[in-house]
């Protein structure tokens, strides 16, 4: 329906509610106005009358009967208690027939307030009765007077008549007056609907014509502006876009969007080059057309909620690293999985893997040759000069550390190349305090340290003792180098179904740029480079020996205050609390 009809429709409507509204209110008015005046006019006639009534006179209802007559008005009188006296309407016998009327509204209300009256419906008269009451002085009863309302209903439908043709004629006259206002009114309306409908279907040049002194000249400056608007904001996401698409297509990383669906919204170049593809895979699922488990698995859990995460992944001969993360456009969940080819990072590593192995085990004749020299040549004292004697312990000591270096590195490369398996035992706490204290308590002692081993609520617990035995030495080494006074100490602890580990001192610290990479191979802190002690790659076997149980490792560090080196291994079991140990 169009809205010039409408609103047309609409004020016929409302013209007629309101004059049927006015009708109402007139027709109740005049009744009310009438209703009143003829009860005024009847009490004057009842108070007029009632001198002239005796209650006992012999020809009192011959008297009623002339009165009614006279006012044209049914007159009826009546005792104290509702008896019927006299009845201008009734003698005789029909007289005696009428029931008490103590119970009439009017009587009631006269007898109490002194004067009452009510409408109703006579079923003696068989019509509809205005009646007023006036109580008589001295208990002398009732006189009522009653007159119909014919003539009031008769009114009301000469004016119901009347108001209804004039309202017909109201309607005939303004129907064409209202659709030439409602034309006029509406025409802007249309205009600005059909401009409206054309902007939303993209048509943002769309003129919109209405004259400045038009009520709407504002709406539609304000539907330019924003078409205007709209078309800069198009323009500019296009641009957007356009060098978003250069940017994605020139990376040499696969990019990949999913909708909430988990299908295919975008692609790169780079990712069908990946893969393989030569058709558009926008609007496929990936099992469709890579067939990776993985790929799928990674995209449907963050699809379910899950946080962003990274995996690696083998398609032929590459590796590749995804990492799968969420995106939420006005809550609808979708997916960026990003894909990084990993072959060549892997081959070097591999490579490097391959050279630390070879060269130590390279390393190893030649240096066994030196350290026999040179322990032979320290048998032989006497034969030596003291400056002699002197270089020879520093080729001892030096090929000695070389030797642990050139062991760790091998240890390295046989946990990496997972060479390692790993057999778990039971280790007690007693023999792993022991074996400790064997070897670092006396040491500790001699540099005036104080030494600390606590297990509270544990005495027992599942892991590879050697492998455990090897992280706590190297992890209690470092806190000796860098420790000169205070104390070291491991405490053992059971936290949420692992065994955690912290190994304390109070030495120089780590400076917090380094604290993030003090895990890496041959990384060494910037407070360190001054001091060539160790491998290098002590807190790397750490890692990696925690890693092989399936716990994880951190640490906390301030210059000047000390460092804690914390680990924890997951437990096949519950460990064994104190007390319980068998």
């Amino acid at each position: 329906m169009r809205p010039r009809t409408k609103i047309a429709l609409a004020s016929l409507l409302m013209l007629l509610v309101a004059m049927t509204a006015f009708a109402l209110w007139a027709e109740h008015w005049l009744r009310d106005f009438y209703l009143e005046t003829v009860r005024q006019r009847m009490e004057d006639q009842l108070r007029a009358l009632a001198p002239l009534v005796e209650p006992d006179a012999a020809d009192l209802d011959a008297r009623i009967d002339q009165a009614g007559t006279r006012l044209s008005s049914r007159i009826t009188m009546m005792d104290a208690s509702g008896r019927v006296l006299a009845d201008s309407a009734f003698s005789g016998e029909a007289l005696a027939a009428l029931e008490n009327h103590i119970n009439r509204e009017e009587v009631q209300e006269a007898l109490r307030d002194g004067i009452g009256w009510s409408t109703r419906y006579s079923t003696s008269l068989d019509e509809h009765l205005l009646y007023v009451a006036l109580r008589l002085p001295e208990e002398r009863g009732v006189l009522r007077v009653a007159t119909t309302l014919q003539g009031l209903e008769q009114r009301l439908a000469e004016m119901r008549w009347a108001l209804g043709g004039r309202a017909l004629l109201l309607i005939a006259l303004f129907a064409p007056l209202g659709w030439w206002l409602t034309r006029r009114w509406t025409r802007s309306v249309e205009v600005l609907e059909a401009a409206v409908r054309e902007l939303a279907r993209g048509r943002l040049d769309t003129p919109i014509q209405l004259s400045d002194r038009d009520e709407l000249s504002g709406v539609a400056a304000s539907v330019r502006a924003m078409a205007a608007e709209q078309k800069g904001s198009l323009a500019r996401l296009q641009t957007e876009r356009g060098r978003l698409d250069t940017i994605l297509g020139s990376l040499r990383e696969g990019v990949l969007v999913t909708a909430s669906d988990g299908r295919i919204q975008y692609a790169n170049p780079a990712f069908s080059q990946i893969f393989g593809l030569d058709a558009d895979p926008v609007g496929k699922v990936p099992l469709e057309l890579v067939r990776l488990p993985e790929l799928q698995q990674g995209i449907e859990e963050v699809l379910r909620g899950g946080e962003a995460a990274g995996r690696e992944i083998e398609v032929g001969n590459q590796s590749l690293g995804v990492v799968f993360s969420p995106v939420e456009p006005a809550g609808n969940r979708g997916v960026v999985a990003v894909f990084h080819d990993l072959t060549e990072l892997r081959r070097l590593e591999q490579v490097r893997r391959d050279f630390v192995t070879n060269l130590s085990h390279e390393l190893r004749t030649p240096l066994t040759s030196i350290r026999g020299y040179a322990e032979t040549l320290q048998q032989q004292p006497e034969n030596l000069t003291a400056e002699q004697q002197r270089f020879l312990e520093k080729i001892a000591r030096n090929s000695a550390q070389l030797a642990e270096i050139i062991q760790a590195l091998l240890d390295l490369s046989r946990i990496e190349r997972g060479q390692l398996s790993l057999r778990r035992e039971t280790v007690t706490l007693a023999d792993l305090r022991e074996e400790l204290e064997r070897a670092f308590l006396e040491r500790a002692r001699s540099k005036g340290l104080e030494w600390n081993f606590q297990s509270p609520g544990l005495t027992a617990f599942s892991a590879a003792r050697p492998l455990l035995v090897r992280a706590l030495h190297n992890l209690l080494e470092n806190a000796l180098a860098h420790t000169e006074r205070g104390s070291i100490g491991v405490l053992v602890e059971p936290r949420n179904g692992a065994v955690r580990f912290a190994v304390s001192d109070t030495g120089s610290g780590i400076p917090e740029v380094d604290q993030g990479r003090v895990f890496e191979r041959f990384y060494r802190a910037s407070g360190d480079l001054g001091r060539m002690q160790g491998s290098g790659v002590g807190l790397s076997i750490v890692k990696h020996i925690v890693a092989l149980h399936g716990g994880r490792v951190w640490l906390e560090s301030e210059l000047g205050e000390g460092t804690r080196v914390f680990f924890e291994l997951p437990q096949p079991g519950p460990p064994v609390p104190a007390g319980e140990e068998s």
